[in-house]
């Protein structure tokens, strides 16, 4: 009977497996997942892969569908190897659906179905069908509901209707039934029956419900890695003379202890095994044989046979490589790059509140930028002790200079109360005047060089401050040297005098490069828009892929046949137009809102910035590809932001660090494009100058650098 039951499933092998060895870990403390496992699945029929949690399931699930690559032995699937170029698993041939849901939050089931329709060339018609056909199938009733919003139960369907999408010639379920009401169970079996009957398709599905199994046309019973057994379930049943499968199972279970004691040996009776007979072109095998040599043997004869069908090559092997570039491949890219772009930009449609926070959040930080950093500290306490005998005198007109904005004046009757206001830090400074400034300092200006040490004491200020503040202390002493060069200028005037005759000898002409009035502001504010849409777009991708590869849903996509070109490519062309769009409301905001000083074409300016954040960008996609979780990600992206931030000469002129320091910050990619934005912008230069074209030129070259090591880092994670 069953022998019968396997000619009308048909007779040839669609998957097929031979020593076949999985561990994880290092060479020297690996983990033996998959030990030497022999599997073959026969054709337009229905598998059963049973076995324990934790026995190395969803491991082969992975390897037949070519998502790991086995350590030693062979698999080949519908023919061939899986990866081979052209062969379509993983792709078009092969529907799947892993334990996990791996749907997108943001996604209804008409999207999800379009999404991976898209990746399977199904044309719109197609799709629009197959979904009506599904969503009746499964009963579900709100297709256009979105994912979140979805029960478990729902989600599960779902999740198996993307697997039925495209109606495979090979349909791998890991645990589809989990979740599911037993009505709809049956009627999922039901389908499952009709789809290998009506379109030949090929059935591996693996489940926890163990007696479900017995729909299955065949079963594999797997425990620590191998197959125990592989035939037809009324065949086990009736040969260990158990009622149900799962007495069968332990039964095996205990048996393989019983021989070994340690779970090694393999306990499978070829010589009734009925499918092993037909799927070989095998009648008998000899009494007495040894069953694992037999085996061995049968699998051996089914892999030469498997490869007998392949005819698609000249050669004789199927892991013949077939052109990977044709019309064809390249117009399956880019439909494939187009069906990852609209689910980008879907995923970011579906969150508007995150999208405007991702265009306002650049302007926002220019703005704290601006208004919190650069500007005149005022209301500064200054303390000032004037003993000046005349009244009024010049001391009272040297206070009546200091500014009132920047300056708040208190007032001290001796020079010791002044300096314990400092010293209690009520204070920022103590200003002494003496008693005979007046009369000294009108002796002083008359007699010039010939006035002695005591005059010209006497016609000194003298000034004490708390110096902890670098920028407070330099904004007072501008401010007291501004007051003193007024004051002297309007006591030599009183006194008939020529004020140029007390003036610094040393005088500076007309500002060659700069605005007249030099701020802290103007000379950060280039370095501080590299800097941010660097950092911007560090964040903008940083966790992307992390988050698609946590929720199964970039294996989901690798399994449909998008590959790592094409995810890094659609990532960057979605994540390019949000940063133009952020690097341009920044610009403007900055130059037009703020008045920053821009020299330079504005163009120049906006082009280095847009450039700088696809350089964050492909940084964000490497640590993406590189990190496991959200945490190191996070770490990593701030580890790097800020030593970059600090040693690229954005907030202090590399100059002022040590010689080896500097080396470190020429290999940045921020420190050139920061110094060829402040050259645009506070110079006027253009792209005749060496140090504006080597900005954007290296920014260029660390975009195309990091972009091919995320690529590379995302193959190495694939």
């Amino acid at each position: 009977m069953a022998v019968v039951a396997l000619q009308e499933t048909g007779g040839e092998t669609a998957v097929l497996g031979r020593s076949v060895y999985k561990a994880y870990g290092k060479r020297t403390s690996d983990v033996s997942v998959l030990r030497n496992l022999d599997i073959h699945v026969p054709q337009e029929a229905i598998y059963g892969l049973l076995g324990p949690s934790g026995c190395g399931k969803t491991t082969l699930l992975r390897c037949i569908l070519g998502r790991l690559e086995i350590d030693s032995g062979e698999i080949l699937v519908l023919g061939k190897p899986p990866n081979t170029p052209g062969h379509g698993i993983p792709g078009v041939r092969v529907g799947y659906m892993p334990q996990e849901s791996a749907l997108f939050s943001e996604f209804s089931m008409k999207d999800h179905l379009r999404y991976f329709g898209q990746l399977h060339g199904m044309t719109k018609k197609e799709i629009t069908s197959r979904t009506e056909f599904l969503v009746q199938l499964l009963n579900f009733p709100e297709p256009e509901k979105l994912a979140r919003d979805l029960s478990g139960g729902q989600q599960r369907r779902v999740s198996f209707a993307v697997a039925l999408l495209q109606e495979a010639p090979l349909l791998i379920l890991d645990e589809p039934t989990v979740g599911v009401d037993p009505l709809l169970r049956a009627k999922i079996w039901r389908h499952l029956r009709e789809l290998v009957v009506q379109t030949k398709t090929t059935i591996v599905i693996t489940t926890h419900y163990i007696e479900e199994a017995r729909q299955a046309d065949m079963v594999g019973l797997m425990r620590d890695g191998k197959i125990l057994a592989e035939a037809p379930p009324s065949e086990l049943m009736e040969r260990h003379s158990s009622a149900t499968l799962e007495d069968v199972f332990l039964t095996i279970c205990e048996s393989e202890v019983g021989v070994n004691g340690d779970g090694d040996a393999v306990i499978n009776d070829i010589e009734n095994d009925a499918s092993s007979l037909l799927l070989f072109g095998k009648t008998s095998v000899e009494k007495g044989s040894d069953a694992s040599a037999g085996r061995s043997y049968l699998v051996n004869k089914a892999m030469e046979t498997v490869r007998g069908w392949c005819r698609s090559c000249a050669c004789t092997s199927c892991h013949c490589q077939a052109p990977s570039f044709t019309k064809a491949s390249i117009y399956k890219s880019c439909t494939n790059c187009v069906a990852v772009i609209w689910k980008n930009i879907i995923k970011f449609k579906r969150n508007p509140g995150l999208l405007i926070f991702m265009f306002l959040l650049p302007m926002f930080q220019i703005c704290v930028f601006c208004l919190a950093i650069g500007g005149d500290p005022t209301d500064l306490s200054v303390t000032i002790v004037n003993q000046d005998a005349t009244n009024p005198g010049f001391g009272d007109m040297f206070i009546e200079q200091l500014d009132n904005t920047t300056i708040h004046k208190k007032y001290a009757v001796s020079e010791a109360e002044g300096r314990q206001q400092v010293v209690d830090g009520h204070s920022w400074a103590v200003v002494y005047i003496g008693s005979n400034f007046t009369e000294d300092m009108m002796k002083r200006v008359l007699e010039g060089l010939k006035a002695d040490n005591e005059t010209l004491e006497g016609s000194t200020i003298e000034i004490s401050m708390d110096e902890t503040n670098e920028q407070i202390a330099l904004v007072l002493v501008r401010e007291f040297q501004s007051a003193y060069e007024a004051f002297v200028e309007k006591a030599v005037k009183l006194l008939n005098g020529n004020p140029k005759a007390v003036a610094s000898p040393v005088q500076f002409g007309p500002h060659i490069y700069g605005p007249k009035t030099l701020k802290f502001t103007y000379y950060i504010a280039p370095g501080i828009l590299v800097s941010i849409s660097f950092g911007m777009a560090i964040g903008l991708t940083a966790i992307t892929l992390i988050l698609e590869r946590k929720e199964g849903l970039l294996d989901r996509s690798w399994v449909a046949g998008v590959n790592v070109f094409e995810v890094v490519f659609s990532h960057a062309v979605t994540q390019l137009f949000i940063i133009i769009v952020q690097m341009m409301f920044m610009v403007i905001f900055l130059i037009l809102v703020f008045k920053i000083p821009c020299e330079g074409n504005v163009a120049y300016v906006l082009l280095l910035v847009i450039l700088q954040g696809m350089t964050g960008m492909s940084c964000g996609l490497l640590i993406s590809a590189l990190c496991d979780t959200e945490i190191a990600a996070v770490q990593l992206a701030m580890g790097l932001f800020y030593p970059t931030l600090l040693l690229s000469g954005i907030i202090w002129p590399i100059e002022a660090m040590p010689l080896w320091l500097r080396y470190i910050s020429y290999c940045l990619p921020t420190m050139y494009a920061a110094k060829s934005m402040r050259s645009i912008m506070s110079r006027g230069w253009g792209l005749d100058w060496q140090v504006v074209w080597t900005g954007y030129l290296i920014t260029i070259a660390w975009f195309l650098l990091l972009l091919l090591l995320s690529a590379i880092g995302l193959k190495k994670k694939k």
